[in-house]
């Protein structure tokens, strides 16, 4: 921990803290939680500092209690931001001009917090946040130390996901022998108990925080212990931030060819695979798009072009597609996968549900269709994510579960057309016999449920029953049968179940002339 006054009264000097900066620097340990599928980030306080190519290098103001830092990272990802805030107890005021950048536990550049606590469990606490969820979160916590009749440094660490608290971390001291953990049902407590007293050019009271699950926010409570009943100061520090991402990020977004699906037509879906990480796939890169709406089925076969599809008939016709591509996709790069569907004329639904997910192609958090959870989970609310929740990538930008869902919204739409002809040519006179050819057609894309047709009766015409056919043949039935003139000429006569599309219902009505002048 180091007490300031007690530091003073072992002869540190700015010559000593100029040789501390000089000192090799324990190594970054957290790298080695990242696979060979993954690339570390660091975020370090330090104008020199830079563990990997990913990452950021930072200074703080001292007295600020509150920082925001843009952390770069790999691939085509956005830059994360990390928030640190640092708020005092009010027992346990910070010694100016603390929060600020010192050396401590052999690390030129660390972020000290100096508390001047009245009595034991007073304290201050740090809190990282994280404008993403991030994965393997680990940093060092330097100088947590205990002297004795003076103070004593307890570390109490917890990491939360949307609220919720994570898996406890790991903590790692580098002498376990001078410490007690205690596990909390939320937390991990670190506990000084050896007269130690660290120089800030000794490593020995270094403490690495691990974390193995996804989180967006970590909070630190620095308390003083309970061995000194009137603790004099105490400092700790943090620095060296780090947490894994994976070198292949695949994610699936979805368009649909028209904004309204028609009943009877064959719409398309375009997917555009991204690779949004820094190294380029291997192996095939495979998407399962799953339809879920009765009626409605993927056009089969089709071979879109780069890729290959099979088509899978499950409890509705053909409604699921299964496709891979063998090309890689470069880091930063896309591929496009164009799907048919086939609309049933008469489907009934009011909208269309295409959900779909990636997986493969080297991504580690992907690696098979359900590593991230099935593709049911899919929906709006949490498109891209639902498949398993965030195992990187999730909460506000979520792509981690390579999920992609379309709600389409469809309608019948159909073209309902008559024509009538006499087959008497010219002006029919009274006491004839005439014939009338009625057609009803439905020229689609959809077909028409509820249709009915009447012809009304006109004075001076005296027709009997008529005759119907449907072309194409047996296409229609009519209702009620057996047909009457009543009906035709009356109440109509309904199409039962529908009336299909590019159909039409032929009726020959035959009338004697009656009348002394023009019908």
């Amino acid at each position: 921990m180091g007490n300031w006054r007690s530091v003073i009264a072992k002869g540190l000097t700015a010559g000593l803290f100029a040789l501390a900066a000089l000192v090799p620097m324990q190594a970054n340990a957290q790298s080695a939680a990242c696979t060979a599928d993954e690339d570390v980030v660091t975020f370090n306080f330090s104008t020199t500092l830079r563990i990997s190519a990913n990452g950021t290098s930072a200074t703080w103001t001292a007295g600020s209690t509150n920082n925001s830092y843009q952390v770069a990272t790999a691939g085509t990802v956005a830059a994360n931001t990390i928030t640190l805030t640092a708020t005092p107890g009010g027992a346990a005021p910070f010694v100016a001009p603390d929060p600020s950048l010192l050396t401590q536990g052999n690390v030129s550049t660390t972020l000290s917090l100096n508390m001047d606590p009245a009595a034991p469990t007073n304290g201050v606490t740090l809190t990282l946040v994280f404008n993403r969820p991030m994965d393997k979160v680990r940093f060092n916590m330097y100088d947590v130390d205990k002297s004795n009749g003076q103070w004593q440094d307890v570390m109490q660490v917890t990491g939360y996901l949307n609220g919720i608290a994570t898996p406890i971390p790991t903590l790692v001291p580098i002498t376990p022998a001078n410490y007690t953990t205690t596990t909390f049902a939320q937390s991990n407590q670190i506990t000084s108990n050896t007269n130690l007293n660290c120089n800030v050019n000794q490593n020995t009271c270094n403490v690495e925080i691990n974390f193995a699950n996804p989180l967006d926010r970590v909070t630190v409570f620095f308390l003083a212990g309970p061995a000194e009943a009137a603790p004099s100061t105490q400092r700790v520090a943090f620095n060296r931030f780090s947490y894994c991402v994976p070198k292949r990020d695949l994610r699936v977004t979805k368009t649909s060819s028209t904004a309204t699906f028609v009943a009877g037509d064959t719409p398309t879906y375009l997917l555009t695979v991204n690779n949004r990480g820094g190294a380029a796939t291997t192996g095939n890169t495979s998407v399962t798009d799953v339809i879920s709406t009765q009626g409605v089925s993927f056009v089969n076969p089709q071979t879109p072009a780069g890729w290959t599809c099979s088509i899978t008939t499950g409890t509705r016709l053909n409604d699921t597609a299964s496709c891979f591509t063998a090309t890689s996709i470069a880091a930063g790069g896309t591929t496009v996968l164009t799907l048919t569907v086939s609309i049933s004329p008469d489907a009934s639904a009011t909208t269309v549900v295409n959900r779909a997910k990636v997986y493969g192609g080297g991504d580690p958090n992907k690696i098979l269709l359900t590593s991230t959870g099935p593709v049911s989970s899919c929906d709006a609310a949490n498109e891209n994510q639902s498949g398993g929740g965030a195992t990187f990538f999730g909460g506000v930008d979520t792509t981690d579960a390579g999920c992609s869902f379309e709600s389409t919204p469809m309608i019948r739409r159909a073209s309902l057309t008559v024509t009538k002809t006499n087959g008497n040519a010219g002006t029919i006179s009274a006491g004839v016999t005439t014939t009338y050819t009625i057609t009803f057609a439905n020229l689609g894309p959809s077909n028409a449920p509820g249709s009915f047709v009447v012809d009304q009766a006109v004075p001076g015409l005296n027709c009997v029953t008529p005759t119907f056919v449907s072309s194409p043949v047996g296409t229609i039935t009519l209702s009620p049968l057996p047909l009457t003139l009543a009906d035709f000429q009356g109440t109509g006569v309904s199409f039962t179940p529908t009336f299909p599309r590019n159909t039409t219902a032929l009726f020959t009505l035959t009338c004697g002339v009656t009348a002394t002048g023009v019908p």
